[in-house]
């Protein structure tokens, strides 16, 4: 029975051939999942992503979207939205659109729209954003900052200049 579970029918040119065609294969057909991102009741397309056994340092910089579920180390500025799933583990200084958040981070959190803490969420760190939800069961360690929409500077009504009488000059005095 073990000597049936542990045999490989196939070659090792087999094996390698058929892991490089599933590694040719674009992500999305592989695992479903990391296509889309659902937060918040809104599906976002999912660009680029650190999966798993991934390890990143530096500083990342991205449009649209972006899951790690790896380790990031480092700075994360975007207008898009960043993703951190189950398994992943950020510790950076982050400022995007908007924060769904399911794994691990430590560093502060800017968002200008909204951050999302998921139940499995853990974030020790402080947050700056307009809108903030935090699923029962999520760990949340530091201060929160909610920034209300900032009004567009409005002018001062403009008056009138305001006329100055001239007297006229004491006789035998002239103006030059």
């Amino acid at each position: 029975m073990w000597k049936d579970i542990f045999s490989n029918t196939q070659t090792e040119k087999e094996e390698e051939q058929g892991m490089l065609e599933d590694f040719k294969k674009p992500r999305a057909s592989r695992i479903d999942e990391d296509v889309t991102v659902r937060g918040g009741g809104e599906t976002v397309s999912v660009n680029s992503f650190l999966d798993k056994g991934t390890e990143f340092e530096g500083k990342l910089a991205f449009e649209g979207a972006v899951r790690i579920n790896g380790r990031f180390s480092g700075e994360i500025f975007s207008e898009g939205t960043l993703y951190v799933g189950d398994s992943g583990s950020v510790n950076a200084e982050i400022q995007v659109n908007t924060a769904i958040i399911s794994g691990e981070v430590t560093g502060n959190v800017g968002a200008s729209t909204k951050v999302e803490l998921q139940r499995s969420a853990r974030l020790r760190g402080n947050i700056r954003t307009k809108t903030l939800k935090i699923e029962e069961g999520a760990i949340f360690e530091g201060n929160c900052q909610m920034k209300q929409e900032e009004e567009p500077v409005r002018k001062p009504a403009r008056k009138e200049p305001l006329e100055v009488p001239v007297e006229s000059p004491p006789k035998g005095l002239e103006l030059s």
